[in-house]
């Protein structure tokens, strides 16, 4: 069994990360979806948790991949930050991206709004925006079967 600590869009509020990250100890691996790529930097320097980070529309001055795919145990999942998809728009456009990447699930920030859905097929998961609510996702993953906790801290 895998637990994952999604997080995205933090925007610099590094105080907002540190409180989930005291909320939140326990967990195999961080997935940062982008915007506020040096945030999470600083937050686990010294952290043995390793970390897979996408560059986010705001992180136009680092050299990590927009995308990128995954295997967590049995499943294969897509990771972007989602600008690129019109995810604001539409999923259509991202179910189709992570089938092409012979993806099941896809990971994505951009629009602020935790997300649990399916769309043709593909689980499209959003934790929200670190910085404006608090928000995350718990992602626990047991060989094929995943389950998402939607958190937030100012709930």
């Amino acid at each position: 069994m895998t637990k994952l600590l999604l997080i995205s869009d933090s925007h610099r509020d590094k105080q907002t990360l540190s409180k989930i990250l005291k909320n939140e100890p326990n967990f195999d691996r961080v997935i940062f979806l982008g915007d506020g790529i040096e945030d999470v930097e600083d937050a686990f320097l010294t952290s043995s948790k390793p970390i897979t980070s996408v560059t986010g529309n705001c992180d136009t001055d680092y050299c990590i991949s927009s995308e990128r795919v995954i295997k967590v145990e049995d499943i294969n999942i897509f990771i972007t930050h989602g600008h690129f998809y019109d995810v604001k728009l539409t999923f259509k456009n991202i179910a189709q991206a992570t089938k092409s990447k012979g993806c099941s699930v896809a990971f994505i920030g951009h629009t602020h709004i935790q997300t649990d859905e399916t769309v043709d097929g593909v689980r499209i998961i959003n934790p929200g925006s670190v910085s404006y609510l608090g928000n995350y996702a718990i992602i626990t993953i047991d060989n094929d079967k995943l389950n998402v906790e939607l958190k937030g801290l100012k709930d």
